[in-house]
């Protein structure tokens, strides 16, 4: 947030701004969308959410515009995030784990992300098929100030979430899941949508236990863990960083913006499971295998 904000004291946007010549709002949603999914898998889905909507802020003056624009990019970022080993913390822990690779996940996990952001980027702008953006917002003198209640609510969840894990609350309830459901398929899109409500980092974390390091599902999880969180504004870093610097209200965003979320989602969670079943039944190697071999 510090750097954010010393870059926009500095009109650091702005170099980007003056390149974006496009009125029209539904060439303007896909340029940023994109721009959101590979600069989130450059740096982190957090900093480039901040980035963008502070850049569509000096783009875009209509307040409901630029909200659906604020949804897209959340779900964008959390995409992006998902195929890198840097993109997101829990691909992050996997990777140090030695769960996952670096060529591994980013051949693996590339097009799920990307059916993950097109879907709800395709129905988005039909949306906004007749809306106009009126004038730009270039000169405006609003900045990605530091919020001090965002940070306090960062606080406040990973204490919540630390509690329940020093209860071993989360690690029985991972068992009981593999007890009770015992596909792991089932289990980790399961794992994926509980991302919506509780953070995914000890989600992920009380999953590291539990099976083999060499286990193809761990991609899966990977995926699951970091775009689930799109579904609910508070599912995720990137979600309430763009909750606080648009005042996004969660009931607008649930109607808004959750279900293409959810639609996403479930969408990369099929294509990943059908090139898994592809490459198995092919070749009789996982989907990580058939990508490092071919």
């Amino acid at each position: 947030m510090i750097v954010v904000e010393l870059i926009d004291r500095y009109r650091g946007f702005d170099i980007v701004t003056r390149r974006i010549k496009t009125r029209d709002p539904r060439s303007l949603l896909w340029i940023v969308s994109w721009v959101t999914f590979f600069l989130s898998s450059v740096i982190d889905n957090l900093t480039s959410t901040i980035v963008m909507i502070s850049l569509v802020q000096r783009l875009i003056s209509n307040k409901d515009v630029r909200l659906m624009f604020a949804g897209i990019i959340v779900i964008a970022a959390n995409a992006g995030g998902a195929w890198t080993p840097i993109g997101d913390v829990t691909t992050t822990m996997l990777w140090i784990g030695g769960q996952i690779t670096a060529a591994g996940v980013m051949k693996s996990l590339f097009l799920p992300s990307v059916a993950c952001l097109l879907i709800p980027l395709v129905f988005l702008s039909t949306r906004l098929k007749n809306t106009v953006i009126e004038d730009l917002a270039a000169n405006d003198d609003r900045k990605s100030k530091i919020d001090l209640a965002t940070l306090l609510f960062f606080f406040g969840i990973l204490m919540a979430v630390g509690a329940l894990e020093s209860m071993n609350i989360l690690s029985d309830l991972a068992t009981w899941l593999n007890q009770t459901i015992k596909s792991q398929t089932v289990i980790i899109t399961i794992v994926g949508l509980m991302s919506a409500v509780i953070d995914n980092v000890p989600l992920v974390g009380a999953s590291m236990a539990m099976y083999p390091v060499d286990n193809f599902m761990w991609e899966y999880l990977a995926y699951c863990a970091g775009t689930g969180g799109s579904i609910l504004i508070i599912g995720s870093a990137a979600g309430v960083a763009a909750m606080s610097l648009e005042k996004i209200d969660f009931i607008w965003y649930l109607k808004k913006v959750s279900v293409l979320a959810l639609i996403g989602y479930l969408a990369g969670c099929g294509i990943y499971l059908l090139l898994n079943e592809h490459c198995r039944r092919h070749r009789k190697y996982s989907y990580q295998d058939c990508h490092l071999r071919s």
